[in-house]
């Protein structure tokens, strides 16, 4: 079943920059200047690609978003 373009599904398996972004309440740039982070415990998970599309798993940011939390205690 294909979602109708422009619903976003409520819990989607990945999530493009812009979703991505948002969500977490920042910027594209902060996003990918994440990816470059010199602590490795608090760098964003590396994006994939599905044909021209920049993706995140969405249980990896999940994850990685508790991580940080708990870093912060």
């Amino acid at each position: 079943m294909k979602a109708a373009a422009g619903k976003h599904h409520p819990h989607p398996l990945a999530l493009r920059p812009d979703e991505l972004a948002s969500r977490i309440g920042v910027s594209r740039r902060t996003l990918y200047n994440w990816l470059k982070h010199p602590d490795a415990s608090k760098r964003l998970p590396q994006p994939f690609k599905m044909g021209r599309a920049t993706l995140w798993r969405a249980d990896a940011v999940l994850a990685w978003v508790a991580a940080q939390e708990a870093r912060r205690g």
